[in-house]
């Protein structure tokens, strides 16, 4: 089967189905509402970021349908323009979270700055 055919979300609502999670739990655990996962078994494609939520909640150990030798959706049938997109956000988050590092350390060295001088007082 190839990437152009599949239908993410019905494959996504098949999963679901099969977890035994409510709509409610399924929801509140992707960060979503539930009327967002309905729009979601609707959609023949996911955004990345989403898809891999998805996947964490829902697991892939089993395959989604009768008969299939491994997940129908996995990270290798991403369309290429969609993983390079998910390549930039990733950069993007780490350069992020360097960003948030040295914020951090410089407000604790602000922090030590001051306490050092309380106790000079």
């Amino acid at each position: 089967m190839e990437t152009s055919e599949i239908n993410q979300g019905k494959e996504i609502e098949i999963l679901f189905e099969k977890s035994g999670l409510s709509v409610t739990k399924f929801a509140e655990r992707i960060g979503i509402s539930r009327e967002h996962v309905y729009r979601i078994f609707k959609q023949k494609r996911i955004k990345p970021y989403l898809l891999e939520k998805i996947m964490m909640v829902l697991g892939q150990q089993e395959p989604a349908r009768e008969g299939a030798k491994e997940p129908v959706i996995t990270y290798t049938n991403i369309r290429e323009d969609d993983r390079k997109q998910l390549v930039k956000e990733i950069e993007y988050l780490k350069q992020r979270v360097k960003d948030m590092q040295e914020i951090i350390e410089a407000k604790n060295d602000i922090i030590s700055n001051i306490n050092g001088k309380k106790k000079r007082d």
